[in-house]
C-alpha cells in the first residue's frame, strides 16, 4: 500500500457550514460529522469544539479537466449534496426552524477527513467551497447542495447599463442595455452609438482604452485626429472614457481595432482572467492560486482579446480566454481558484519530486483498471486567431477599402495549422481538429498548433482506475505514478479526471499520458 490514506484506518468526515442568520446579522457555524466528535480543550485549533453526528452522507465530487476530451474545454465540477439526518431532537431544540430561516446560498462550507485521536490540524481538507442554494427540508433529511469556487463565475463581467437619459447615457433605445466591455487586444469591434447626434461611439466606457490602432467605415480607413470634434473622414479618441467621435456620420458599419485599458492594459489570458476574478467577479487575491497564474503566463504569454456587447457571464468569458491557450481552471480543495495547462507527464521514476501519489496493485480495485489508447487522434490541428468581432458581407464593404482590409472584414478568423502525416497513416478515420481562439498574433497561433500536434496527435492513452482507498488529496493536473504487475504498467500519468465519494471511501481517476 503506497497511499497514506489507508482504508483500514478509522476515518470520520467532518462538515463545517456557515449560513447567515438574519436575526443575529452574522454568520453562524454549524459543525456536523458522521459520528459525534468533541475535540479536547487543549486542541490548538478547535478546543472543545463539538460536531453533531447526524451526517448521513458527506459529499461526492467529480471533476473533469476537459469536457468530451476537447483540449481547452470547460473544466467544471459536479457535486452531490451533504445529507443531514432530521429528527425530533433537531425539531424540539428549534434548530430545524432556525436552519430553515438561514441564508445559505453562496456561504462557505468545508468538508474534512479526520482520524480519531489526532489533532484537528491533521485533518485532510477535502473541500473548501460554497453552498450552491437553499437546502431541501424533509421529515427525515436535510439536503445541502454544494459547489466549489467556480459557482461564483456565473455573474456577469459587466453590470453597468445605460440610463437612456441622453448624452453619454444613451437615448431611450439604449435604456437598460449593458455597456460594452473589452479586454486585451481586439479587432473589428463595432462600437455602440451612444450619442449619435454628436457622433460619439462607446467602445469600452467602464474600462477605458490603452489605444486605438484603426477605425474603418465599411472597411475604408478613417484618419486619426487630435481635434475634438474631428474633421470629416477622421476620428477623435477619448481613451479615458473608452469612446471615439467621428467627423461625419458613418456611411456603412463602423469598426474599431484597439487595446483595452482593463486590468492595467492586461493582454495575456492569465492576466486578464486574474483581473476579471478580482475586479469583476468578487474574488479576493488571497482566493487565487497566484503561482498558477504565473506558471500559465510562463507557458503561454501570447496576446489575446475579448469583447462583450451584451450580458456575458464570467464563466463564458474565462472559458474562451483560458481555452485559447489550451488551459483549464478549477477550484482546489482549499478553496483557491487555479489555472493550468495540460502537459505531458515529465517524471521518469516514482521517486521524482513531481509525483503526487504512487499507486500499485494493492491500491487499485481488482479488475477495475481500464486502459484505452486515444481514439482517432486528429492528424491536423487548425487554430483560428485574430478574431474579427464584426464580419461584413461583400456588399457592406466600401469600394475604397484596401484589399487587405476587405479580406480581413469578410472572415471571422484567420487560420494557422500543423499536422502529423503518420497519424493519418495509422488512424484512417482521423479528422482535423479546428479550434477558434482569442489569440491575436499569427506566430502565437502557429506555435499553439504545433504544440497541440505534439500533445494530442501522437499516440496517447487513458487509464481509469478505481482505488481501494479513502478520497485522495489530488488535484487536476497532478502527476501520479502507476506501478502494476497485473497490467504491466510502470509509468507516470497526468490526472485529468477525479470522481470520489467521501462516504464510500472510494475514488476513481481518469489518467492520461
Amino acid at each position: 500500500m503506497t497511499v497514506s490514506a489507508d482504508p483500514n484506518l478509522d476515518r470520520v468526515i467532518l462538515v463545517e457550514a456557515f449560513p447567515y442568520d438574519e436575526d443575529a446579522a452574522d454568520v453562524v457555524a454549524l459543525y456536523l460529522a458522521t459520528r459525534d466528535v468533541v475535540f479536547p480543550s487543549d486542541d490548538a485549533d478547535a478546543p472543545d469544539r463539538e460536531y453533531d453526528g447526524r451526517l448521513a452522507s458527506a459529499y461526492s465530487r467529480k471533476l473533469e479537466m476537459y469536457a468530451g476530451g476537447f483540449i481547452g474545454g470547460r473544466s467544471l465540477p459536479s457535486y452531490g449534496a451533504v445529507r443531514v439526518v432530521n429528527d425530533a431532537v433537531l425539531v424540539e431544540t428549534g434548530a430545524y426552524a432556525a436552519w430553515r430561516s438561514y441564508g445559505w446560498d453562496g456561504r462557505r462550507i468545508r468538508v474534512l477527513m479526520w482520524q480519531p485521536g489526532t489533532a484537528y490540524a491533521d485533518a485532510l481538507v477535502l473541500l473548501d467551497g460554497v453552498i450552491q442554494g437553499v437546502p431541501e427540508f424533509s421529515l427525515t433529511e436535510i439536503s445541502i447542495p454544494i459547489a466549489d469556487i467556480q459557482e461564483r463565475l456565473q455573474q456577469d463581467i459587466e453590470t453597468a447599463t445605460y440610463a437612456g437619459t441622453g448624452g453619454f447615457e444613451g437615448g431611450s433605445d439604449l435604456n437598460g442595455k449593458v455597456k460594452p466591455f473589452t479586454a486585451g487586444v481586439f479587432r473589428g469591434m463595432e462600437p455602440v452609438p451612444v450619442d449619435p447626434a454628436n457622433l460619439w461611439f462607446d467602445i469600452s466606457p467602464t474600462t477605458g482604452l490603452h489605444s486605438v490602432t484603426k477605425v474603418t467605415d465599411g472597411g475604408a480607413l478613417l484618419t486619426a485626429s487630435a481635434s475634438n470634434p474631428p474633421p470629416s473622414g477622421s476620428y477623435y479618441v477619448d481613451l479615458v472614457n473608452g469612446r471615439i467621435r467621428t467627423g461625419s456620420t458613418p456611411a456603412r458599419v463602423l469598426r474599431v481595432d484597439g487595446r483595452s485599458a482593463f486590468g492595467s492594459n492586461a493582454q495575456t489570458a492569465a492576466d486578464i482572467v486574474k483581473e476579471l476574478l478580482t475586479d469583476r467577479l468578487g474574488f479576493a487575491l488571497a482566493e487565487l492560486d497566484t503561482a498558477s497564474f504565473t506558471d500559465l503566463n510562463t507557458a503561454n504569454s501570447a496576446v489575446v482579446g475579448y469583447v462583450a456587447k451584451e450580458a456575458a457571464p464570467g464563466l463564458d468569458c474565462i472559458d474562451s480566454l483560458i481555452g485559447s491557450v489550451g488551459g483549464y481552471y478549477t477550484g482546489t480543495r482549499t478553496g483557491l481558484f487555479r489555472v493550468g495547462r495540460l502537459e505531458a507527464p515529465t517524471a521518469t521514476s516514482e521517486a521524482d519530486a513531481v509525483i503526487a501519489a504512487v499507486f500499485d496493485d494493492t491500491d487499485i480495485e481488482r479488475g477495475s483498471l481500464t486502459i484505452s489508447p486515444a481514439d482517432k487522434p486528429p492528424h491536423r490541428i487548425e487554430i483560428g486567431y485574430a478574431r474579427n468581432w464584426t464580419p461584413l458581407t461583400a456588399d457592406a464593404i466600401a469600394g475604397s477599402a484596401t484589399a487587405a482590409d476587405r479580406a480581413f472584414a469578410l472572415e471571422a478568423y484567420r487560420v494557422e495549422s500543423d499536422e502529423r502525416a503518420a497519424t493519418l497513416t495509422k488512424h484512417l478515420l482521423s479528422k482535423p481538429m479546428r479550434r477558434d481562439t482569442l489569440l491575436d498574433e499569427q506566430t502565437a497561433a502557429a506555435a499553439e498548433a504545433t504544440r497541440l500536434v505534439a500533445l494530442i496527435s501522437v499516440p496517447r492513452e487513458m487509464a481509469r482506475p478505481r482505488l481501494q482507498t479513502q478520497p485522495l488529496a489530488l488535484e487536476l493536473g497532478d502527476e501520479v505514478w502507476v506501478q502494476s504487475d497485473l497490467y504491466d504498467i510502470d509509468a507516470a500519468y497526468r490526472v485529468i479526471g477525479i470522481d470520489e465519494n467521501a462516504s464510500e471511501g472510494r475514488a476513481a481517476l481518469v489518467l492520461w499520458r
